[in-house]
């Protein structure tokens, strides 16, 4: 008897053709897995520092940084400056500026990105980092930190040298303490060196850019022939550390009928540090003093011109100040933490300065923060701050911020 093949049912030939598929394919879906592996395994391969990545097939780490922060600012007084505590913006009584309320402002202009790459070389450490944030005009991006660093040499934008910033008190506020040594990010070659585990100097030369008061009507311009000439020294163990910097500086403005320019010279030395208390508490300060040092006291700066005034003589006149900050960081819980904070900023005013010239301003700050998680911070905060100018006239401002802060890592 003939037996003739007869075609399985629909269902069964479904069956048949998956199983022969796989029979087929499953040598090349496994080489397409390995292969997969491989790749990923190289990617994500921990890199040299902290939370970062090695790029394949280099030798160089990258992490990428950064977060999120929004401040809600709900200001008691009248103050010039929204956005952050800026005390010199204060108006003073009886204008009618002073006459005006407070206000509510909500923004996230802090938030940041960085990117930070490093590698080991025979010629030491190579880094090279750069961060924006988004207090640009409006809302556009603003380049704070561009340099590289090759052992122990540092070229581009960042901190200056006369500064401390693991000095700086925690406040919720940007603007953090008026009288801090604190100027903006500038450009500057520097060489720092250790010397021994404790140890280490640095010297630097920056961009000038002196803040010199001219009378109504005269021509000239402010001008930097010299950079700015710093040199420090740090001591640091066990969570605390001391550092003395120094900075001398041309001060210097030209005219141009008759061709003629007037120089000074303004020089100032900058005490910083950190206490380590208990187990994770620790004060947090500085004290300065100098002669046309201002434009680096975070709450004069490039706003205010008191690094000099020139005299209807035509001379220079250096104006000297004293500044000092002291805050205290004391954490209730692991996740909860307190920090308070007072400074001073006083100037030793010129005859040739105008009557509304700032001679003094303070503030303190006082805030609560919490950590939800790690990541996470949510905080409130209180300030206060005050301006009192040449001819004694003052103003006070009062402020309550919240914010709401999320790392990137």
């Amino acid at each position: 008897m003939t037996m003739l093949w007869r075609r399985p049912p629909a269902p069964a030939s479904i069956v048949y053709g998956v199983l022969a598929a796989v029979l087929l394919t499953t040598p090349l879906l496994a080489q397409e897995a390995e292969e997969h592996r491989d790749l990923t395994g190289t990617f994500v391969e921990r890199g040299s520092f902290d939370k970062s990545i090695l790029i394949p097939e280099t030798s160089i780490s990258f992490l990428f940084g950064g977060y999120v922060k929004l401040d809600a600012i709900v200001d008691l007084d009248p103050i010039g400056n929204n956005e952050r505590f800026k005390v010199y913006t204060v108006p003073v009584e009886g204008t009618p500026e002073a006459a005006l309320g407070g206000g509510l402002n909500m923004h996230a202009k802090q938030s940041r990105f960085n990117l930070d790459f490093r590698s080991d070389t025979p010629k030491g450490l190579f880094r090279a980092y750069l961060e924006t944030d988004f207090y640009g005009d409006g809302t556009v991006l603003r380049l704070r930190h561009a340099y590289g660093v090759l052992g122990h040499l540092l070229a581009g934008q960042t901190w200056s040298t006369f500064m401390d910033i693991s000095a700086q008190p925690v406040t919720v506020d940007f603007e953090a303490s008026e009288p801090f040594i604190f100027v903006l990010r500038q450009a500057q070659i520097r060489w720092e060196q250790p010397i021994g585990q404790d140890w280490r100097w640095g010297v630097a030369l920056e961009q000038p850019d002196a803040q010199i008061e001219v009378p109504a009507g005269v021509v000239g311009q402010v001008r930097g022939i010299l950079p700015e000439f710093v040199a420090r020294a740090r001591f640091e163990r066990s969570g605390s550390h001391v550092q003395l910097a120094g900075i001398v500086r041309q001060l210097r403005f030209d005219t141009p009928e008759p061709a003629t320019d007037v120089t000074a010279t303004g020089w100032g030395l900058n005490l910083t540090g950190r206490l380590k208390v208990f187990a994770r508490d620790n004060f947090r300060g500085m004290v300065a003093y100098g002669r046309g040092i201002s434009r680096y006291v975070k709450g004069l700066g490039t706003s205010v011109q008191s690094d000099a005034v020139l005299t209807p003589a035509g001379d220079l006149e250096v104006i000297p100040g004293f500044n000092f900050t002291l805050g205290y960081l004391h954490y209730w819980t692991g996740s909860l933490r307190s920090g308070a904070t007072f400074g001073i900023a006083d100037l030793d005013v010129q005859p040739a300065q105008a009557d509304d010239d700032i001679a003094r301003l303070w503030s303190w700050h006082v805030n609560l923060i919490w950590s939800p998680w790690r990541l996470v911070n949510i905080a409130a905060e209180f300030m206060q701050g005050r301006r009192i100018d040449k001819d004694d006239a003052q103003g006070t401002a009062n402020r309550i911020q919240i914010a709401f802060q999320y790392k990137f890592h």
